[in-house]
């Protein structure tokens, strides 16, 4: 009978086992060209409706070539699992280069960053 149990748990934690794929690194390159961070849980985007949830705010509107532009992100109602954020012209091409202050782990390439708690 005990054998039961044990066989019995041991298939229910196998079935409940979810199949991930860490990035232990940040953000892999996809999520830098989509900005979709396809982590299993549904995005926060200012553009869908979600602007509600977090705050992004630039020190300037304008800006000329080799201007430093300081971008705070907050949120007051939860704290951030992580984000990816990028700069793009009108044409989304995309500009400029980001750098973010205190552990960050990610690529940096060109626009995009991407920052995780306790990285490195």
């Amino acid at each position: 009978m005990m054998a039961l149990k044990v066989a019995t748990s041991l298939i229910l934690v196998l079935l409940s086992a979810v199949i991930c794929t860490g990035h232990p690194d940040g953000a892999d390159d996809q999520a830098c060209k989509d900005l979709y961070p396809s982590h299993g849980y549904t995005a926060k985007s200012a553009a869908e409706g979600h602007a509600d949830c977090y705050r992004l705010v630039q020190d300037t509107e304008d800006y000329k070539p080799g201007d430093v532009i300081t971008v705070t992100l907050s949120s007051e109602a939860s704290p951030f699992m992580g984000f990816l954020i990028k700069a793009f012209d009108e044409n989304e091409k995309d500009v400029g280069s980001f750098r973010a202050p205190g552990p960050t782990r990610g690529h940096s390439a060109t626009a995009p960053v991407s920052r995780t708690p306790g990285g490195t």
